[in-house]
């Protein structure tokens, strides 16, 4: 099995499939939830939208009725899709992300936005192999956040994007800490590739978003989206380290597992700083 395997799509709605699910269903009877910044939200948002801004999804969607069907929305559909993936391993069945956002409500669909799935690891898997998905997920991150550091070569945000890819290599390192506890053995040379017995040719993060085509969109978009696309990146690495504490056998893996889930939310915090300036900062529509 490899890597991609472990990688399911996230189902997404256009602006007019929800239109017309809106205009069949009766009000209360499901989740509009708009995953934006507050500010963003006041600026203008889809009827009956609910904020619960992407960041604090993770610990709030037992706010949300998981018999309704939910969906997401963000600008441009990077970050809901990111919702809708933290909601469906969250036990939710029906779940869709509106694809290009509020963008492709109002008519104008943006385009070229990554397409990202979301990992999901089976409880039947073994710790190496989970392990190993993991390891390579922090090394996709830790160098999408170092291209992007360099790309910007010293402007605003290159601080930021150079703390996130130290970090992450902090993050192996702890995840090669816990395959030493919980295997028995240091991981050997070839680890992640002997475990996932698949050779890896190029990055991928969460999601099986290859880092090649993350930053291949980054070159054309703002800072803000760059930012964006960070934020669901770590939502998503934090979500899937919070569900990996409660499924660990090992107390040892359990407690490393509760550390990166920390450390992730406090890379979210810091990304969600950042994004707020730049959007307290833009003309309001």
């Amino acid at each position: 099995m490899g890597l991609l395997d472990y990688v399911k799509p996230v189902p997404t709605w256009s602006g007019r499939e929800l239109k017309a699910f809106m205009a069949d269903a009766e009000p209360g009877t499901y989740h509009l939830i708009d995953v934006r910044r507050p500010k963003e939200y006041e600026r203008g948002h889809l009827p009956g939208a609910r904020l619960l801004p992407l960041g604090e999804l993770a610990d709030r969607s037992g706010e949300l009725d998981r018999a309704k069907p939910v969906v997401t929305y963000c600008a441009a559909g990077v970050r809901s899709r990111a919702a809708a993936a933290v909601l469906i391993r969250a036990g939710f069945q029906n779940v869709h992300s509106l694809s290009g956002g509020v963008n492709a409500w109002g008519g104008h669909v943006a385009k070229g936005t990554p397409e990202a799935g979301m990992t999901i690891l089976p409880p039947s898997l073994e710790p190496e192999q989970a392990l190993a998905v993991l390891w390579t997920l922090e090394e996709g991150s830790r160098s999408f956040y170092a291209e992007m550091a360099d790309a910007l070569g010293g402007l605003h945000g290159t601080e930021t994007f150079r703390e996130l890819a130290e970090s992450e290599e902090a993050h192996k390192d702890l995840l090669l800490d816990i395959y030493r506890d919980v295997m028995g053995r240091p991981a050997d040379d070839d680890f992640p590739e002997s475990a996932l017995q698949e050779r890896i040719d190029e990055p991928v993060m969460e999601g099986g978003l290859r880092v090649s085509k993350a930053l291949e969109w980054t070159r054309y978009q703002s800072l803000q989206e760059a930012l964006e696309l960070s934020m669901a990146i770590e939502v998503n690495a934090y979500d899937l380290h919070l569900r990996m504490a409660r499924a660990a056998k090992d107390e040892g893996a359990r407690a490393a597992f509760r550390l990166l889930a920390t450390a992730e939310k406090d890379h979210l915090r810091r990304v969600t700083e950042h994004l707020d300036e730049f959007i307290a900062s833009a003309t309001p529509l």
